[in-house]
């Protein structure tokens, strides 16, 4: 290894980006560490060797490419974040309302097919078959005949997945929406209420 390579190594393996206060950039001028030149702090971040100081641009360039093009988009998004606007439009919260409002419907439907698919052809839901371990037989009933139990049994165990799953996908959509609310999204008329109940297979 030449020794060229090796201070870059070394060089790299000591590098970070550095935030500047605002009292840093007071008196910008420094000197780069490596180089020796004198250069101004223009920007919040820069580039800085832990122990020993700062490095300019071009010898960032030179032995730490992927590091520099790393402070020059952070550094971007530090300069830009003032330019966001903080507020949706009505619009836009009208827009994310519908998306949860189709999200609810579907996780519904799609926990209420599912859960009856893990219990009817559980071969065709293995991956899901997790979700039903937990799920006891209930008591067979004084002159139960099989065929009753056995329905009973599937129609419990539909109930109780419907309301894992759900729980994981509606439930989840529905503390989002909850949220948004808090973040100000206004409630518009066609709220979708919870549908989890009066379920039918």
């Amino acid at each position: 290894m030449g020794i060229a390579e090796d201070i870059k190594k070394t060089i790299q393996s000591r590098l970070v980006i550095r935030y500047c206060t605002e009292e840093m950039l007071k008196n910008p001028e420094v000197f780069c560490i490596v180089c020796e030149r004198r250069f101004k702090l223009d920007s919040k971040l820069c580039m800085y060797i832990r122990g020993d100081g700062h490095i300019c641009s071009s010898c960032s360039d030179r032995y730490a490419p992927e590091l520099k093009t790393l402070l020059d988009v952070s550094g971007d998004v530090v300069k830009n974040r003032g330019t966001f606007s903080q507020h949706l439009t009505i619009h836009e919260w009208k827009e994310i309302w519908k998306h949860l409002s189709v999200l609810l419907k579907l996780t519904v439907e799609l926990s209420r097919g599912i859960s009856r698919g893990i219990v009817e052809a559980p071969s065709g839901h293995i991956g899901l078959l997790h979700l039903a371990k937990d799920i006891g037989k209930p008591a067979r009933k004084e002159d139960e005949t099989d065929k009753d139990y056995d329905l009973r049994v599937k129609s419990h165990r539909m109930v109780h997945l419907f309301d894992k799953i759900k729980n994981e996908t509606w439930g989840r959509v529905a503390a989002l929406q909850e949220y948004f609310a808090k973040l100000g999204m206004p409630a518009f008329p066609d709220k979708e209420e919870d549908p989890g109940d009066g379920r039918v297979f």
